[in-house]
C-alpha cells in the first residue's frame, strides 16, 4: 500500500496526479490511499480509484499551517516547515496504519526551485525537500511526480477534465514559495530554459548526497540530534492532534 499525502498548499491537479499514480502502481498490485484534510476530497475518492482517509481534521491542518507561517518570519524556514509538515503527517499516519511507503506530490520544477534556493541560501532544511526519495524511520518517502513539471500535470488535468480547485485552503498557500528571495528570478530562468530543471536537480542530488554528517531521522537534514529543529517541533504537534478514523 502507498499513502499519498495531499499537499498543505493548493493542488488543483491532485485528481490527475492520483490517476497517474493509481495506474502506474496497479501492475505491482499496490493499493493507493489518499491521505486528505478535506471531506470533499474524501467523498470523491472514486474519481481516482483510491481509498481516502483523513490525515487530520481540516481545522487541525489549518492550525499546523498557521504554526509554520507564524512561528518564524524567515521565508526559507516557513517553506521548509510546510514541506516537512506534509512529510511528518504522512510518516506518522503511515506508521499508525502499518504502511511502508508514502508519496509526496511535488512536481519537478518545484523540487528544482526549492533545492536551488536552499543551496544558494545555505539552508539545508529547505534544500533536502528537493530529494526524490528518502527513508524516514521505517517508511520510504518518495515523490512519484518527480519526472513531471507542474505545467505537464495541469495540462493533463484540464484535458482529462480533472482540474479542481482544492477546497481546503482557499488561496493562502499561493504566495508561500514566491515570497522567498530569488525564487521569482529562478522561476523565470527555469521557464526560459526548461532543460535546466532536470540538469539542476541531478546536480542537487549529488550535492545533498555528499553530506557526510548526522541527519534528521525523518527529513534527512543535517542535525546534531535525531530530529532537526523543524521536525522536532512538528512531531509532538501532530501527535497531539487526534487521528480521525478513516
Amino acid at each position: 500500500m502507498i499513502l499519498v499525502v495531499e499537499p498543505l498548499t493548493e493542488a488543483p491537479w491532485i485528481w490527475f496526479a492520483l490517476r497517474i499514480i493509481s495506474r502506474t502502481t496497479r501492475s505491482h498490485r499496490n493499493k493507493v490511499i489518499l491521505g486528505t484534510y478535506s471531506e470533499r476530497l474524501a467523498s470523491r475518492k472514486q474519481r481516482a480509484m483510491t481509498i481516502a482517509i483523513d490525515l487530520m481534521a481540516l481545522g487541525d491542518a489549518e492550525r499546523i499551517y498557521r504554526f509554520c507561517m507564524e512561528k518564524n518570519q524567515d521565508p526559507y524556514w516557513r517553506a521548509a516547515c510546510i514541506l516537512k509538515a506534509e512529510l511528518v503527517l504522512g510518516v506518522l499516519t503511515a506508521n499508525r496504519m502499518f504502511i511502508g511507503s508514502i508519496a509526496l506530490l511535488r512536481p519537478r520544477n518545484l523540487c528544482s526551485l526549492i533545492g536551488i534556493t536552499g543551496i544558494l541560501a545555505m539552508n539545508p532544511l529547505l534544500a533536502v525537500e528537493a530529494l526524490p526519495a528518502r527513508r524516514a524511520y521505517n517508511t520510504i518517502a518518495m515523490n512519484p511526480l518527480y519526472g513531471l513539471t507542474e505545467a505537464d500535470i495541469l495540462a493533463g488535468s484540464i484535458v482529462q477534465n480533472l482540474y479542481d480547485e482544492t477546497p481546503c485552503r482557499s488561496s493562502q498557500g499561493l504566495g508561500l514559495y514566491k515570497g522567498i528571495p530569488v525564487y521569482r528570478d529562478l522561476e523565470a530562468i527555469l521557464l526560459r530554459s526548461p532543460e535546466m530543471i532536470y540538469s539542476s536537480t541531478e546536480a542537487l542530488e549529488r550535492i545533498l548526497g555528499a553530506w557526510d554528517i548526522n541527519r534528521c531521522k525523518i527529513c534527512g537534514a543535517p542535525s546534531k540530534k535525531d530530529l532537526c529543529e523543524i521536525c522536532s517541533e512538528l512531531v509532538p504537534l501532530a501527535n497531539n492532534i487526534p487521528n480521525p478514523s478513516g
